[in-house]
């Protein structure tokens, strides 16, 4: 009995003990027809035959090697994704690899970069709420109002779907009019799609939560996945003239959300077909900012819709 003791604790003397493959970080773009359509920081980390890239702003994109092997590595793969829109599809796609870049291409729109580095960052803690347009800690609550031309909980058919409730506020502003955070945070997600490019940040508050502002329809986007963003950091600019006609617009605008969580990769909330359901993610952020901008006389800011 002693022997057979002894034979055990050496062996789990010189067994080493098994530790799960450390996540490599990669920021991830994925493309159609050749234009980033998403870009944000994820882990790759082995599962079953394949492998898996998780991500705080992204669903889950697994790929799946013809021939497996113990790295990733060029050849072959079935990769499988889940889109805006939330249908999933299942692509073939050919990796190679240069570096630290790994280029996944299809034959269809569709291709994805990886590109291997530490793209997560750290979140600062927000403090003081500010207007998305004025780029300062001093905003003005009416003339915020003003610019409000679509509600939270709308009822909107945009997207091709059998319509939804809307997941934020559209603001009025005027042509090429620069669009700054409304507080302090990180930039967890980038969009550069034509006409519906964007950026979603991150805000760490004082007791250790977190809320998500997102921003869309703006464009010449000036910030990267993992940057640290004050409201004095320029986010990019909306539609200039030329493609707010392209757009057909009623008015030139920001699309601003503000969301409770990114459990759902800001998906599903955004096809909500109830309000009840969209309060599960999100705020409405005419409510939530109403309550924190400082009230400043009105022509502290500018009119909205002008340049001036």
């Amino acid at each position: 009995m002693q022997i057979a003791q002894w034979t055990a604790a050496l062996y789990l003397l010189i067994t080493p003990a098994y530790s799960a493959p450390i996540p490599e970080p990669y920021l991830v773009s994925i493309s159609r027809l050749g234009v980033v359509e998403n870009q944000f920081c994820a882990n790759l980390s082995p599962k079953n035959s394949g492998y898996i890239l998780t991500s705080e702003a992204h669903k889950d994109i697994i790929l799946i090697p013809e021939i497996p092997g113990q790295t990733l590595s060029s050849g072959k793969y079935s990769v499988t994704l889940e889109h805006q829109n939330l249908k999933t599809s299942t692509l073939k796609m050919t990796a190679s690899i240069q570096g630290d870049r790994v280029k996944l291409l299809s034959k269809t729109p569709v291709d994805i970069l990886l590109l291997r580095q530490n793209c997560l960052g750290e979140t600062p803690i927000s403090d003081t709420w500010n207007s998305p347009f004025s780029g300062t800690k001093d905003s003005d609550t009416k003339a915020f109002q003003r610019r409000i031309v679509g509600r939270f909980a709308d009822f909107r058919t945009a997207g091709g779907d059998n319509g939804h409730k809307h997941a934020g506020i559209d603001l009025r502003g005027g042509f090429g009019e620069e669009v700054y955070p409304i507080n302090d945070g990180r930039v967890l997600t980038t969009s550069y799609k034509d006409l519906s490019g964007g950026v979603v940040i991150e805000h760490l508050l004082p007791d250790g939560s977190k809320l998500y502002s997102k921003y869309v329809h703006i464009q010449d986007i000036s910030v990267r996945v993992g940057e640290q963003v004050t409201p004095h950091t320029r986010l990019g600019r909306l539609f200039d003239k030329t493609s707010f006609k392209k757009s057909r617009y009623t008015h030139n605008h920001l699309h601003l959300e503000i969301r409770k969580d990114y459990l759902d990769k800001g998906t599903g909330s955004s096809y909500s077909d109830t309000r009840n359901e969209l309060e599960k993610h999100c705020l409405d952020p005419e409510q939530f900012l109403g309550k924190q901008l400082t009230k400043k006389p009105a022509h502290m800011e500018q009119d909205p819709g002008t340049n001036k």
